[in-house]
């Protein structure tokens, strides 16, 4: 009983993240039909010290989250040359990295880096898959 439990929470938290994983490449094709396309260069990345000081029963705790920022040079069509920053969340992103860049034309500094989004999305899809064919093979098993 115990175990058949723990293979419907494996098998519904796999149709969650395969549900987020689906949902977040429908959300990537659809800004990419609305931007345009270039290639931007990594010219800097600043790595910023964030403290957060919360109080849990009585006692404080500390916790230090890293934030990355890079300035990205891209080439765009009406406003040529141009310079933003952005977060990044992908570690493996680094200085003088060439990037796909999708930038909107009517707001050329609000940009879209696909790469990061294509390997966050990409993982929960990748493990949603996993465990819901996991469940199927075990619930198949036990049924026959």
């Amino acid at each position: 009983m115990k175990s058949r439990v723990i293979i419907l929470l494996m098998f519904s938290l796999g149709v969650l993240l395969f549900s987020a994983g689906s949902y977040g490449f429908y959300t990537l094709y659809d800004h990419s039909l609305k931007t345009e396309k270039t290639v931007g260069v990594v010219e800097r990345i600043d790595v910023r010290k964030e403290y957060n000081h919360h109080r849990v029963r009585h006692r404080l705790t500390n916790s230090i989250n890293y934030k990355r920022t890079a300035i990205i040079n891209y080439e765009t069509k009406e406003y040529g040359n141009m310079k933003t920053s952005v977060e990044l969340s992908n570690p493996f992103i680094f200085q003088d990295t060439e990037l796909s860049v999708w930038y909107y034309p009517n707001h050329a500094k609000s940009i879209i880096i696909p790469f990061d989004y294509v390997v966050i999305w990409g993982f929960m899809f990748l493990i949603g898959i996993s465990l819901v064919g996991f469940g199927v093979v075990v619930i198949r098993k036990g049924n026959t």
